[in-house]
């Protein structure tokens, strides 16, 4: 039995995710959501149908999250378990068996009352099958023949120590006294004296304090061992007659759910994210899936869904929308416009369409058809975490990378690449890249402040390249609209230098008194 599949069939750029800004929306805690990126538009169908019921059926969102967190510590204790001698290990399987069949109680019920309104195959199939589990006589025989232990074990409330000193005072020998079924109560000696309560051994003769409290974790966890050791000691002789049968019908049974831990994480990072969308009053759009070769990306009402969720939850207005798309004229578009216009929040609206898309998510957009990709490429330069060679030869080596791990059908958005050298260069080097891009047939957006960039490739009629501008209106005033247009915007450069009195009629009036 599995769970949907991670597919990994989807070549990225590295560090994707924290370019687009998306590194704390998108993160699971179990894997690496990007290993769920498919071109499989039978498998985004199905998993739109599994992220559908999540969002639609009550209590599904809940036993998914329920699944996340149990599975999580189960995965834990699995870990300390491997590394424990064998009476921690011993209690280890008993707290691994209570958890099973808590997962398998409460799944099976949730199952039995929601079942009808279930549409995914995936869900159906995951549930069903627990329920079958559930109902065999193997489980059932199961939970009989541990209850009595699992009982006693979780009725465990407190244990009571001893140790021996020598003449010194200092403890050379130490043992469990009691296991107790019930807590000690933080007291002091006083109390006692007062109260003459000497036999009462539930009441300390010392305030308890918190065993976490300015202790470091490494103390902590060899107290926790030593703990589960005595534990250990005193219930091996019962434990010891089924533990090694029953861990291997628990490890049998719990790899399937253990391997399906970051898709259900998945699935419930997907909901969240949504959910968080709508709550924010954010329009969202289910993705009409083309072929590959169709090459297809139509947009209507496409926007940033990071920037969108800022500004809603801040309540600083809602983020500007643009209609997008690729075309036999448009394979390959170079995006002008003045700085800070919104080139750079385009551009990446364009990628997360596709990657939400291609996750089988819902997309920030009115509409959206779309083509899945094999690859999805960003390069937007930083000045940070440069190589030796200094910035223009790290640059020319990550676009190196890209060009030899694209493959057929991709996508690939460019910022401000090569603005780190001569502008004559930086035209030149940008025409060569546009060209390989064009002859390649790569949907990418070039974006430049270089707005000669576009004369230098209409001297060898590049085909498929076509133009889009960031707006400024009649003020000059940024409109983040983005416009398919042959006419630059020109760069807003010569706009400040009037505001700010740095033009020459400006200087030379207020310094040699020219009229």
């Amino acid at each position: 039995m599995k769970f949907f599949d991670r597919t990994d069939d989807v070549t990225v750029s590295e560090g994707i995710l924290k370019f687009l800004k998306l590194d704390d929306l998108l993160s699971i805690r179990n894997g690496n959501i990007l290993d769920y990126l498919t071109t499989d538009i039978g498998i985004l169908e199905r998993r739109r149908r599994v992220v559908s019921d999540t969002s639609r059926i009550p209590g599904c969102a809940e036993i998914v999250e329920y699944l996340v967190k149990q599975l999580t510590y189960i995965s834990e204790i699995t870990k300390k378990k491997s590394v424990s001698d064998v009476e921690e290990r011993s209690l280890y399987s008993i707290r691994q068996t209570e958890l099973y069949m808590e997962i398998v109680d409460r799944t099976a019920e949730f199952w039995k009352a929601r079942r009808e309104e279930f549409q995914s195959d995936d869900y159906r199939a995951l549930f069903a099958h627990i329920l079958d589990i559930c109902e065999s006589s193997e489980y059932n025989n199961l939970k009989k023949g541990t209850a009595r232990l699992i009982e006693d074990v979780t009725n465990v409330k407190s244990i009571s120590l001893g140790f021996n000193f020598d003449a010194s005072l200092a403890p050379y020998e130490a043992g469990v006294i009691s296991v107790n079924p019930y807590y000690i109560e933080s007291g002091t000696l006083i109390d006692r004296l007062l109260r003459l309560d000497f036999d009462n051994k539930n009441v300390s003769m010392a305030p308890l304090v918190s065993a976490k409290k300015n202790a470091r974790m490494e103390d902590f966890d060899a107290m926790e061992q030593s703990i589960y050791r005595a534990l250990g000691q005193v219930f091996k002789r019962a434990i010891r007659q089924w533990e090694p049968e029953v861990s291997a019908y628990i490890a049998d049974k719990l790899s399937f759910l253990i391997e399906a831990l970051p898709s259900f994480e998945f699935i419930l990072k997907i909901n969240q994210i949504t959910d968080r969308m709508k709550q924010a009053g954010l329009k969202l759009a289910e993705p009409v899936y083309c072929s590959m070769p169709e090459r297809v990306l139509e947009a209507d009402g496409l926007y940033n869904p990071v920037l969108a969720i800022n500004l809603a939850e801040k309540g600083a207005g809602s983020c500007v929308t643009n209609d997008f798309r690729f075309d036999e004229q448009g394979t390959v578009y170079i995006l002008t416009g003045p700085n800070n216009g919104g080139k750079s929040v385009f551009m990446s609206s364009v990628c997360i369409a596709q990657i939400l898309a291609q996750l089988g998510m819902e997309v920030p957009a009115k509409r959206l058809r779309i083509s899945p990709v094999e690859g999805i490429f960003v390069h937007m330069p930083s000045y940070e975490g440069l190589n030796a060679k200094g910035r223009l030869m790290d640059e020319c080596d990550k676009i190196k990378q890209i060009f030899e791990k694209m493959p057929e059908y991709s996508l690939a958005v460019f910022d401000e690449t090569y603005s780190s050298t001569d502008p004559d260069d930086a035209i030149e080097l940008s025409a060569h890249l546009v060209r390989a891009l064009s002859a390649r047939r790569v949907r990418s957006i070039f974006g430049t402040h270089y707005h000669a960039l576009k004369a230098r490739l209409s001297e060898e009629a590049t085909e498929g390249v076509d133009y889009l501008t960031a707006g400024l209106d009649s003020d000059g005033r940024r409109t983040y609209q983005i416009t398919r247009s042959t006419e630059d915007n020109a760069s807003d450069g010569f706009m400040i230098a009037e505001k700010m009195g740095v033009t020459f009629e400006n200087l030379a009036k207020r310094n040699v008194g020219i009229e």
